[in-house]
């Protein structure tokens, strides 16, 4: 603000300290300084305040003529409709500045959508892996014992009850873990195959070790647990007297997983009709994840087969 209040003061005071033959002649010499007094103001004030103080600027000489001189200069009557004309150049910056709040205030708002959608998505993924850790540790455990009845045997039945207990501690708080362990190669598809025959310890493992270095373990949990509702979904779907296969490939920049068994087979493949185990928990899970590749074949009375891989 000190240019502006330093030009009107200037201004003012043009003809006060007047000395020379011609009055008439004269031109204040800091009229040259008005343009950018008046712009400043319309960054800083009002509109209206920055309209009046233009208008005054430029009348201001006028006034100091006629307060020591007794009349207007003829130079400064000449001069003073151009120079009444700067309050253009306080109307274009007082658009700039108000382009310039606008912008900010929705820049702004795009920021604060920008967080609430962020907050939204997480939420949203945090009920889809409680949708899924319900279906995956309680919901099918319970189906598949509603299923299985009595005639499941020994092995079936302690099956059930470890993964009841599982379900459970993961529902009352207790640090659920990866489903498989990080390591070595060979310690990665051993952790694999336990979390598998935990679920059926009928089930017909073929494991490969394709070289030392491991997988990242992200991946292996994502691919163990698909492979683990693979699982879960034919014991409560296959049917009665189903042999289960899982072949196991597991290498660092690589890993396949085969889940077969031939029981009745279905059609929806997608798990368009209501599969939340084959639409979420095998699909959709490996495929979100970058490298990961996920396809079931089935048809009826020709069993099903779950082919889960990732690749770097």
């Amino acid at each position: 603000m000190g240019i502006p209040i330093l030009s009107a003061v200037l201004n003012a005071a043009t003809f006060v300290a007047f000395e020379g033959p011609d009055a008439d002649a004269a031109v204040p010499w800091v009229w040259a300084l008005e343009p950018i007094a008046v712009s400043l103001l319309a960054l800083r004030v009002p509109v209206v305040w920055a309209v009046s103080a233009a208008l005054g600027a430029a009348l201001l000489p006028t006034a100091s003529g006629l307060l020591v001189l007794g009349h207007v200069p003829e130079a400064v009557l000449v001069l003073t409709p151009w120079h009444l004309a700067n309050v253009a150049f306080v109307v274009i910056f007082a658009g700039i500045r108000v382009r310039l709040r606008a912008f900010g205030e929705s820049e702004e708002a795009a920021r604060r959508g920008a967080e609430e959608h962020a907050r939204a998505e997480s939420e949203v993924r945090r009920l889809a892996a409680l949708g899924l850790l319900v279906h995956d540790e309680v919901l099918t455990v319970l189906a598949v014992a509603a299923t299985t009845g009595r005639d499941g045997g020994d092995a079936v039945s302690d099956a059930l009850r470890v993964e009841a207990r599982h379900g459970l501690g993961l529902l009352g708080g207790a640090p659920a873990g990866r489903t498989a362990v990080a390591g070595s190669s060979g310690q990665v598809a051993a952790s694999l195959s336990a979390s598998l025959r935990r679920i059926d310890p009928t089930i017909v493992l073929d494991v490969e070790t394709l070289d030392a270095s491991p997988p990242p373990p992200d991946v292996v949990d994502v691919l163990a647990r698909a492979a683990a509702e693979a699982v879960r979904n034919s014991l409560r779907h296959a049917g009665e007297g189903v042999t289960r296969r899982v072949a196991v490939r597991v290498g660092g920049l690589s890993v396949g997983v085969v889940v077969r068994d031939d029981g009745c087979g279905f059609t929806d493949l997608e798990g368009r009709d209501g599969r939340l185990g084959v639409r979420e928990g095998i699909l959709a899970r490996v495929r979100a994840m970058p490298g990961g590749t996920a396809e079931l074949r089935s048809a009826p009375g020709a069993g099903t087969t779950v082919l889960l891989g990732w690749s770097a």
